[in-house]
């Protein structure tokens, strides 16, 4: 339950929710593993713009053909 304390804005409102409606020993609620899965699903990720940059910078063609790699680069371009 501690680490919902620490939850802001939208964030605090899910949590408060799930406080709400689920039993205190609920998996979410006694299970950081957990709680943190559900947070990902509900909230994805926070970061697509710096995990898009981070990949593009360590991609390397390897056996793919220059259109698959291309095609790969440009997904990952588009969220940057």
């Amino acid at each position: 339950i501690f680490i919902g304390t620490l939850c802001a804005g939208t964030a605090s409102k899910w949590f408060m929710n799930i406080l709400e409606r689920e039993d205190r020993n609920a998996p979410v609620l006694v299970n950081y593993p957990v709680f943190v899965e559900v947070f990902k699903q509900t909230f994805g990720n926070v970061d697509n713009r710096g995990e898009a940059i981070r990949t593009i910078t360590k991609m390397k063609q390897e056996k793919r053909s220059v259109l698959d790699f291309a095609t790969l680069f440009t997904d990952y371009a588009l969220a940057t």
